[in-house]
């Protein structure tokens, strides 16, 4: 019987894998660097060139490169590549494949990017678009660091990776833009539905209220508690009406999330970054001053990431633990030069973090991870201990 229990077990523990794989997966179609980072390897392998890079159109007639593989340095990754220069931007404009055997010689191209091309020694250079549905959505690039002539097997290697990673980049932008108009108009809708409902009761029963006052046979007592009530029905439909205006706003116990989440957003659209917020339990509300300062923890600790760290990823963890909100910042990154970081080792913005969050009774270290990186551990409390 317990050798059944176990293999019971066993199977649960696989299966339970088996999802956490298939999420992550799920996870990485609907982010858009994700999908550009999986097609700059795939070009690699499909094409056995030097390097793979991969564009997503993120403003009018702006590409920008977020995904990359096989790079020495960092002159392309996040470059802005407009309508019609370079390699890509001249793929872009006429929709079709480009290539040329030597990329700062080429008479085929302008020679806006020559700097940062020299720089990742590159040599030959093809551009295929990222077409869907006659749309499209980036430019997928495999370089060499060799002068070769590059032709239709080229073309259809890069072919065959651009179309999946097309179509994960729409399916991607669509999810993304069906959740946010779905959470605005849902909003919209209730806030309307309040609107309609509570804002015309309280409308009526204030017009009620001063028709009672007008009966000239009331008794004084009566007519001055009706205004006391007039009164009050006007202060509830004021807080009512800017209820309404700020329906979207989180709660106290949430800010700290959403504020993160934001934050990672945001680093993962500049700098390129794969950057994640996740709570791991209920958070307590947090005074301004202390959600304050584990926003400036996080916000300081990916700045480090984004200088020092040349990471893949960073996480960011909240949990209530110890009559307080704990943060860890972890990155995948080289370290940032030192195995263990403390008060006087750590720069400027970091040691401005230390002291903000000893001040409120809180603790803040950085540390080396045994599998590279570094994780920022930050400590407050709900309350002044003091």
């Amino acid at each position: 019987m317990a050798r059944a229990s176990n293999d019971e077990t066993l199977s649960h523990v696989e299966a339970l894998n088996r999802l956490v794989e298939e999420q992550g997966g799920i996870v990485a179609l609907l982010d858009r660097t994700a999908v550009l980072r999986e097609a700059s390897h795939r070009i690699r392998e499909q094409t056995g060139l030097d390097l793979g890079y991969a564009a997503a159109l993120e403003a009018e007639d702006v590409l920008v490169i977020r995904g990359w593989a096989g790079a020495v340095g960092c002159g392309l990754r996040n470059l802005e590549v407009p309508r019609g220069l370079g390699l890509g931007g001249k793929s872009y404009a006429m929709e079709r494949p480009v290539w040329v055997p030597d990329y700062c010689s080429s008479s085929r191209i302008t020679h806006h990017f020559d700097a940062v091309i020299r720089s990742e020694g590159i040599g030959a250079m093809i551009a295929v678009p990222l077409r869907h549905q006659g749309e499209v959505l980036g430019i997928a690039y495999g370089a060499s660091r060799e002068t070769i002539n590059l032709g239709d097997t080229a073309v259809a290697q890069m072919e065959s990776v651009a179309r999946p990673a097309a179509a994960s980049l729409h399916l991607t932008d669509r999810v993304n833009s069906h959740t946010g108009a779905a959470l605005s108009a849902e909003r919209r809708r209730i806030a309307i539905a309040l609107h309609d409902s509570v804002g015309a009761l309280l409308f009526g029963i204030g017009a009620e209220v001063r028709d009672l006052q007008s009966d000239v046979m009331a008794a004084p007592e009566l007519i001055a508690k009706l205004r006391a009530v007039e009164h009050r029905i006007s202060e509830t439909a004021a807080v009512f009406r800017e209820s309404l205006a700020v329906l979207d706003a989180v709660s106290p116990k949430q800010a700290l999330t959403a504020t993160l989440r934001g934050d990672c957003e945001a680093f993962a659209r500049r700098v390129g970054i794969t950057a994640r917020c996740v709570a791991l339990t209920e958070l307590p509300g947090l005074d301004p001053a202390r959600n304050a300062a584990l926003v400036a923890v996080a916000r300081e600790a990916l700045v480090n990431v984004e200088k020092h760290s040349a990471a893949d990823s960073v996480v960011m963890s909240l949990v209530a633990v110890d009559g307080g909100v704990a943060l860890a910042v972890a990155d995948d990154g080289l370290g940032w030069g030192a195995e263990t970081m403390t008060k006087e080792s750590s720069g400027m913005g970091l040691n401005a973090c230390y002291e903000r969050m000893a001040r409120l009774g809180g603790t803040l270290s950085a540390v080396g991870n045994e599998d590279g990186g570094i994780t920022v551990r930050a400590w407050i409390p709900v309350v002044d201990r003091g």
